[in-house]
């Protein structure tokens, strides 16, 4: 059953716990089976956001428009604000939603990638492709942000909130 191909990150996802992740194991290693044969998924974060509008806007700009809406400034405070925001959060449930100032932040890092004497060239490859397989006859599956096979180099894009070294080592 060893399989490589380009799917989409639904379709990837819509494999359910029948074929393991490492995000699976992580949960297991950390907790227990049963907490992952329980859990319903992740709630996802303005945080968990942001990483994906970087990830899309370094290894798929082409994609970007795509897969990810800005929400325009809005007074949040007052009732018209919240029913604009949750009417433009409908409009685009398709799409992953940022807020305009993590818009800023985005271009930012990608401005960064972009001119860094290494990164480009690390992120250069096979860009999303699933992998599927059999381990001790268990499905596996695993989804690189990057795979290049002549060099064998896999890259996977990380956004953080502190880029110290040392911070940094703790979060990877």
């Amino acid at each position: 059953m060893n399989e490589i191909k380009k799917d989409t990150n639904a379709e990837y996802h819509g494999k359910g716990k029948e074929v393991i992740s490492a995000s699976g194991l992580k949960m297991i290693y950390k907790k227990s089976v049963a907490h992952y044969l329980d859990s319903k998924g992740i709630t996802e974060t303005d945080s968990m956001r942001l990483g994906t509008a970087v990830h899309a806007r370094i290894l798929e700009p082409e994609l970007f428009d795509d897969e990810i809406a800005v929400l325009p400034d809005l007074n949040l405070r007052t009732k018209d604000g919240r029913l604009e925001r949750d009417q433009f959060v409908e409009r685009n449930k398709e799409k992953t939603v940022i807020r305009k100032d993590d818009m800023h932040t985005v271009e930012a890092i990608y401005q960064n990638y972009k001119h860094h004497h290494l990164a480009p060239d690390l992120v250069q490859g096979n860009i999303e492709y699933s992998h599927y397989g059999l381990h001790e006859g268990i499905e596996i599956r695993c989804r690189p942000d990057v795979y290049n096979p002549e060099t064998k180099i896999i890259a996977d894009v990380k956004t953080c909130q502190d880029n110290s070294p040392r911070a940094f080592k703790s979060d990877v």
